[in-house]
């Protein structure tokens, strides 16, 4: 399973605002691509504001046994009322603050002049009990970096890195990553948080980069060519879906090609039905490179969707592949495209679908046309 990457920036003034930016995933995130508990927030598009003495932000997925949530905590310096500043690993997401059935918390701060940082257990209705705690003279104005570590029935929190202290306190047998903030109830004063990172084993409730193709046959090499930059998945809103069972229509199969062979912007505008189209680029550059040669009359059909016939001879231009003396299949003979299928099945690329068939008439799928694309690319499967 791969490792995810999400940060989470934080400013402040009396309240502190919360706002996704972008991070090692080439999609951007986004406030509403995640679950959040509410308690003592308040969500308005893509900010997030504590508007009470404290405010909690929980981001989206099923974090296995081992994994670290990070922040960068800057205090104030008053400790009128009490206040922290701090992360957070957490048993379930759906749950109000501190109705949890298991949270822990490693934060700076203290109340009454006293300075610390300390790991404690959150529990049902308001109990928190302290597990261990060391004296820690912050500076006002200073950021810290907090780093909370859970590695089975062991936590750990680390102060920029250096300064640590740990509890053996069960297991929490999956969790979600939270930000915690709290001001004093008796002044204005709020810790910033400028950064929230969650790095580990994480499957947000699927394997792999996508949520929608578990348990596809195709699964491996949709993973390899996402590694690849081959694809994005389908949908700019939720970029964990991939829409494995979509068809492939002619724009999105240029942009796989394009893509694939990185193939150059073109100089000239090849057709006249692709006019502001998303993958008009892309359309233009494998028209360039004579990989697409459109419907005649100066059109595309950019909407329409391949066949695997179509899709034998996009690839056999694409990777200019030999010809073969093999007739393999017996269901395309006299077809247009059949020199095109039997040189992607002489190369490997397509494996027919049994009983000596083809189906060149039938439609191509997004997860197949991975494996097509993949296998042209010489690129071995990934386990998610």
């Amino acid at each position: 399973m791969k490792k995810r990457t999400w940060s989470l920036l934080a400013t402040a003034a009396v309240f502190a605002t919360l706002v996704f930016v972008p991070s090692t995933r080439p999609v951007e995130a986004a406030v509403s691509d995640y679950t959040w508990d509410t308690a003592g927030l308040e969500i308005s598009g893509e900010t997030i504001t504590a508007i009470v003495h404290t405010g909690y932000g929980v981001a989206l997925g099923t974090f296995g046994i081992d994994y670290t949530v990070s922040a960068v905590c800057t205090m104030a310096e008053s400790l009128s009322g009490g206040y922290w500043c701090g992360v957070q690993a957490r048993q379930d997401a759906g749950a109000p603050a501190f109705e949890t059935t298991q949270a822990y918390l490693f934060s700076v701060g203290g109340s009454n002049g006293d300075k610390e940082i300390a790991i404690h257990r959150l529990g049902e209705g308001t109990s928190q009990e302290e597990l261990v705690s060391m004296p820690f003279d912050y500076q006002a104005n200073v950021p810290y970096t907090m780093t909370l570590t859970v590695e089975g029935d062991k936590i750990t929190g680390c102060l920029n890195g250096t300064t640590c202290i740990s509890a053996n306190d069960g297991v929490l047998t999956s969790g979600t990553a939270g930000v915690g903030i709290r001001k004093a109830l008796s002044n204005n004063l709020t810790p910033e948080i400028t950064g929230f990172i969650v790095d580990g084993d994480v499957s947000a409730g699927f394997d792999g980069t996508f949520s929608d193709d578990d348990g596809s046959v195709h699964e491996g090499m949709i993973e390899a060519i996402y590694a690849e930059g081959i694809t994005v998945g389908c949908s700019a809103a939720d970029p964990t879906l991939f829409c494995p069972g979509g068809g492939v229509t002619r724009r999105q199969m240029a942009s796989f090609i394009a893509r694939a062979l990185e193939l150059p912007p073109a100089n000239v505008d090849y057709f006249t039905d692709d006019d502001g189209d998303t993958h008009e680029d892309n359309i233009n550059r494998v028209a360039e490179a004579g990989i697409a040669l459109g419907i005649g009359g100066g059109l595309y059909d950019p909407g329409a969707l391949v066949s695997r016939a179509q899709m034998a001879s996009f690839l056999a231009r694409a990777y200019d592949l030999p010809a073969t003396g093999t007739d393999f299949f017996t269901d395309d003979d006299g077809d247009t495209h059949e020199d095109n299928i039997n040189r992607v099945a002489e190369a490997g690329i397509a494996l027919g679908i049994g009983g000596g068939l083809y189906e060149p008439a039938g439609p191509v799928t997004r997860a197949q046309m991975a494996s097509f694309i993949g296998r042209a690319e010489g690129l071995v499967e990934l386990s998610p």
